[in-house]
């Protein structure tokens, strides 16, 4: 069976399929306020090569390569990919995409200098993410730097749909969302990295015909010394 076939049989790939079937570019095309300042963050730590998991369809990964990065990005929905691949192709910019699920991406003896992780994370339970955790720390070079956002407890959304973890709701389903504490996200990556930085930020939105915000947390790290590669 294809990666492809298992993947939309896969409840994530088949919701997210769905919605870039349906609302296109989601977002917009600009990238995240998040990227912004991760290039800040790469740039100051020489870093040239990044991995943007959960890429989505490329906007983020654009603002990359635009600004001299080599990027990897994959996702789960192939909908997404093929967006992202038609954009990089318009834009005549070497990214390489593909689909894949985060906890099953094949690493293959590949390490990157940057990882730049927006909004992916809190949408598995605490078993995979701590697996993805583990995962992101074994992609990255010795003192290699992550970039990551997940959602916050600070957030408008939180509480809202059905409870099925704690912390975690569906407010829309197929799509659980865990809330991050600070206490829950430094506890997450505090073996693995050495935080820099970590803040709550406010990210603009508007989808859906409808001007909103999402609260999440920003954190920049560098794995450790001495962390298995």
């Amino acid at each position: 069976m294809r990666v492809i076939d298992t993947l939309q049989e896969n409840p994530q790939g088949r919701y997210w399929d769905d919605r870039f079937s349906k609302e296109g570019k989601i977002w917009g095309e600009a990238p995240c306020g998040a990227a912004l300042q991760a290039e800040r963050i790469f740039k100051n730590h020489h870093v040239s090569k990044i991995l943007v998991p959960g890429c989505g369809y490329g906007r983020n990964s654009l603002f990359f390569a635009r600004n001299g990065f080599q990027v990897v990005g994959f996702d789960i929905s192939s909908v997404a990919i093929e967006m992202a691949k038609e954009e990089a192709r318009r834009e005549k910019v070497p990214i390489f995409y593909s689909v894949r699920n985060i906890l099953d991406f094949p690493l293959k003896g590949k390490a990157f200098e940057g990882i730049f992780s927006f909004n992916t994370l809190h949408l598995f339970l605490e078993r995979d993410r701590e697996k993805i955790s583990t995962w992101l720390a074994r992609s990255l070079v010795p003192e290699g730097i992550l970039v990551l956002t997940s959602m916050s407890t600070k957030d408008g959304d939180f509480g809202k749909g059905e409870k099925i973890a704690p912390n975690t709701f569906e407010s829309k389903k197929g799509r659980p969302v865990f809330y991050f504490s600070e206490g829950s996200i430094k506890g997450l990556f505090r073996r693995q990295f050495q935080i820099q930085e970590l803040m709550e930020i406010e990210e603009e939105e508007n989808h859906g015909g409808k001007a909103h915000s999402h609260w999440m947390w920003f954190l920049a790290g560098r794995k450790k010394i001495g962390v298995d590669p």
